[in-house]
């Protein structure tokens, strides 16, 4: 598990023999909330969030799901107060991946 430098930032990892002979299984999960937003860009109103983000993976040569604000949350990443202008947080994505090394 790593924590950030910032509050209420959360990464953890789990990886089982990734590259190994044998079948194996990873594991990704992220967390954010409001305060992992950077201070030096945020102007104006700032409400709260959180966000889960996943990606696991099996096998060696690395075939994997992935899908980021799982929940499907929306939100504001910051916005002006003096302007109507703002900048709306990540989409629901899914999908898949492959790697293969040789």
């Amino acid at each position: 598990m790593r924590v950030h430098g910032l509050p209420s930032s959360v990464s953890v990892a789990a990886v089982l023999a990734l590259h190994a002979p044998a079948p194996a299984l990873a594991a990704e999960a992220d967390v954010a909330d409001p305060t992992t937003v950077d201070r030096v860009l945020v102007i104006g109103e700032k409400r709260a969030r959180t966000l889960q983000d996943t990606t696991s993976s099996v096998l060696d040569w690395s075939a994997w799901l992935f899908a980021n604000n799982l929940l499907d949350r929306q939100y504001t990443q910051y916005r002006w107060s003096d302007q109507p202008v703002a900048l709306l947080g990540a989409p629901r994505v899914a999908g898949i991946g492959f790697e293969a090394r040789w």
